[in-house]
């Protein structure tokens, strides 16, 4: 996957030149858009650190996010409508094959709002780790919380909830050398 400009920039550097643009071109579309993707890297930079939150399983119980027990917590964002996560979800499944499973947890949050393509698409792409959704979409309180405006997206958060990553081939390095 090739690098976007802003990954290569610094989240610092890429608000810069944001800021630096139009009122007009902030205020369209794709300003719009890539504001709230800058947003969402600036909460969820290398560093910071995420809040612990509930959200129900595919059974409807309680799932807490991140793991306070594991080394590792992965957490993958994506939706079953999504064709780049159902992809992504080929390497995740290799990933999590090959992993200790004492060490890090794979955890799925979905932004679906619909119940039976979420847990079709579960089935269909082989996810055996836990899957989580508020089943309410985009602009849920799960979404919401994390900046998600956009899917596939990825954590990896140590069990203190710090953000050690924030993309597979990054996440990948780290958990294999642990």
């Amino acid at each position: 996957m090739l690098q976007s400009n802003k990954d290569r920039l610094g989240i610092s550097s890429s608000k810069t030149l944001f800021n630096a643009l139009s009122p007009e071109l902030k205020s369209s579309i794709e300003g719009i858009g890539l504001n709230k993707e800058l947003e969402r890297d600036e909460a969820n930079a290398i560093g910071k650190n995420i809040k612990t939150t509930i959200i129900p399983n595919t059974a409807g119980k309680a799932t807490r996010i991140p793991s306070q027990t594991k080394q590792y917590s992965l957490i993958n964002f994506w939706a079953s409508w999504c064709g780049p996560c159902r992809t992504e979800h080929k390497e995740l499944v290799k990933l999590y094959n090959t992993i200790d499973h004492n060490q890090v947890e794979f955890i799925s949050v979905s932004i679906d709002d619909n119940k039976s393509a979420w847990l079709a698409a579960i089935e269909k792409d082989g996810l055996f780790w836990p899957q989580v959704s508020d089943l309410k979409g985009s602009k849920g309180p799960t979404a919401r919380q994390f900046g998600i405006s956009a899917v596939p997206y990825l954590l990896l958060v140590d069990k203190t909830g710090e953000i050690k990553a924030v993309d597979l081939i990054t996440a990948k390095k780290i958990i294999i050398s642990n």
